[in-house]
């Protein structure tokens, strides 16, 4: 599935281009404690309130590559927590909302990503959360909706977020290997003119 969405999965050089400057705009880290039951935690936020600033594409793309860089070290993880840190959104946030994007996001992480995703937790809300719920509700599976919830406050470590860059660098030849190889799959999905692409499995998503 991978190559048939490379608006998340090339051009992973971190340290050029859009894919440097949203690193100044949002935040990840996968905290270094498990939960009781061996879960990892990851954690996003915004650090740039300006929502003229926020590229979904780019955002989707690093917290990817964080979320690939934490499973080449613990490739056995049992299963993932996304949390996200709602604090400094507002309705402008809402016109950077590209459907198509989320839809392809939401698709991959409940069909394809190579680690369970355990529960979705949102922290720090506002009143922006009700309008985003109702724009990507439509894309969530019945069965995952159950896993989503949300909170009032919580923390976010910017040391462990200046960690997880560093482990990005440590993977950059990782990423460099994975471009070729989806280029050489994309090119082979086009010769066999393979049907099995991101926007057909939209049509297994319940909408509510």
């Amino acid at each position: 599935m991978r190559a048939t969405i490379p608006e998340f999965f090339c051009d992973r050089n971190f340290k050029t281009g859009t894919m440097q400057s949203v690193q100044d705009v949002v935040k990840f880290c996968i905290l270094p404690n498990r939960t009781a039951k061996g879960w990892a935690v990851l954690m996003g936020k915004l650090d740039n309130y300006d929502a003229s600033q926020l590229h979904l594409d780019s955002a989707i793309k690093l917290l990817f590559m964080h979320l690939d860089s934490f499973l080449l070290a613990h490739p056995l993880v049992p299963g993932i927590i996304f949390m996200f840190d709602m604090q400094g959104t507002s309705l402008s946030h809402l016109t950077r909302i590209n459907l198509s994007l989320v839809r392809k996001y939401l698709t991959y992480v409940q069909e394809a990503m190579p680690l369970r995703l355990k529960e979705i937790r949102i922290i720090n809300v506002n009143n922006v959360i009700s309008h985003i719920m109702n724009l990507i509700k439509p894309f969530i599976h019945k069965n995952h909706l159950q896993y989503v919830s949300i909170t009032s406050k919580n923390a976010f470590c910017s040391e462990i977020s200046e960690l997880a860059i560093n482990q990005l660098a440590d993977c950059s030849n990782m990423f460099d290997d994975e471009e070729r190889l989806l280029s050489q799959l994309n090119k082979n999905f086009k010769k066999s003119k393979t049907n099995v692409t991101i926007e057909g499995s939209f049509k297994k998503l319940d909408l509510d």
